[in-house]
């Protein structure tokens, strides 16, 4: 005869790991925040850098954050704070900020994280430098992170011509051809034109290489990355996307920040031949391009699928999204900067008010008109970072 053991009452619930309870204020706000956080940038993100963080104090108005490693705080700390910060005050408007150290924060610790700057002074240039190059021998440089349904390009490529508004038939071999020309920041290029459909290869690939560092290889199988394209899986397309990687690879471009110029390619490529499983390594200094002062832009990526193969709208969708304000512009220069090999300017002046009348169509632009001076007016729609933005220097 077996004897039975006697069942224990079950117990109240518990408060977490720190001695929070789950029941209170500040616990209830963290755990909708972090739905909030997961729904906006997506499963990937959150479980890569997200998951591990947890509430640690409250204080002042001033929420604290933990996080395993010193690593993954400062991580988090440049990545999440703002935008936690920003959700938080959904439930709490009178929080001021929120920051992120390494574990259950003591009194000491928080002390000495109240005492950073509310505001960053601006970067002094040869301060930046030095943390860039000290970021890539220590192998920690990493792309900013944007939401799953989002990418994220830098705003020197959306504004010249390394992806030229041409068709990939069109596509002519170049020897060190000037195809970015801003101040401080040149691009050249030896090889054959890149275009936008390489464009949004290049994009997918920076996407799926934002949660890691830059430099360690991303794997995938061509199957998943068509699929992520909203592509057909045939063997035709296969054969696009692997002409697509070696024109990346095969690419060279020297990126001139200054006085310092590095030279290489946008990507490198293993694949094995027998299941079709790509391994890609982009360069850290691919990084110095989000970290210029020109910036970078998130844009959504279903836009592209609305615009269908159309180059030039491509093109001007991406130079439109990367300003908050639009200036009015010569139609040559329009012609020179997107790359256009339609030599009669009258011809390009059509395509470019066919492909802005097609942008106006689609909601991507509130309107547009072009006058006696060939001068080219864009009224856009900013985004939410871009109307904070004018309304700061306004």
């Amino acid at each position: 005869m077996t004897t039975r053991k006697p069942v224990s009452p079950r117990k109240p619930s518990a408060p977490d790991l720190f001695g929070q309870d789950d029941s209170a204020p500040e616990m209830r706000a963290w755990k909708k925040t972090r739905s909030e956080l997961r729904r906006f940038y997506g499963e990937d993100i959150f479980e890569a850098q997200l998951e591990k963080l947890f509430f640690s104090a409250a204080e002042n108005n001033v929420i604290y954050l933990g996080a395993p490693t010193r690593f993954s705080a400062q991580v988090a700390q440049d990545r999440f704070a703002v935008k936690i910060a920003e959700l938080w005050r959904k439930i709490d408007p009178d929080i001021k900020k929120v920051f992120i150290g390494t574990g259950d924060l003591s009194m000491s610790e928080r002390t000495k994280l109240r005492i950073l700057p509310e505001i960053s002074p601006p970067p002094d240039p040869e301060m930046l430098e030095k943390e860039l190059l000290q970021r890539e021998k220590m192998q920690t440089v990493m792309l900013p992170l944007w939401p799953t349904d989002s990418r994220g390009v830098p705003n020197v490529i959306l504004r010249g011509a390394l992806f030229a508004a041409i068709h990939c038939k069109s596509a002519r071999y170049l020897d060190r051809a000037l195809v970015v020309d801003e101040p401080n920041f040149k691009i050249k290029i030896t090889g054959k034109q890149l275009t936008q459909s390489d464009l949004e290869v290049w994009e997918h690939c920076l996407s799926l290489s934002r949660l890691g560092k830059l430099g360690s290889e991303v794997s995938f199988s061509a199957h998943s990355f068509l699929k992520d394209l909203q592509k057909n899986t045939g063997a035709v397309t296969h054969q696009w996307l692997e002409k697509v990687f070696v024109r990346l690879m095969t690419c060279g471009v020297e990126i001139t920040f200054e006085d310092v110029t590095y030279a290489g390619t946008l990507l490198e490529f293993w694949r094995n031949e027998k299941t079709k499983e790509y391994k890609i390594k982009i360069n850290q200094k691919i990084g110095r391009l989000y970290n210029n002062m020109s910036g970078w832009t998130q844009m959504r990526a279903d836009d592209r699928k609305k615009i269908g193969p159309r180059p030039l709208a491509l093109w001007m969708q991406g130079y439109i999204s990367s300003h908050a304000r639009l200036y009015p512009m010569r139609v040559d220069t329009f012609h020179r900067l997107s790359g256009s090999n339609t030599k009669c300017m009258r011809k390009f002046k059509q395509q470019l008010k066919q492909a802005l009348q097609f942008l106006t169509d689609l909601g991507f632009i509130q309107s547009f008109k072009t006058d006696e001076f060939n001068l080219v007016h864009i009224i856009n729609i900013p985004s939410h970072s871009q109307q904070r933005h004018l309304e700061m220097n306004e």
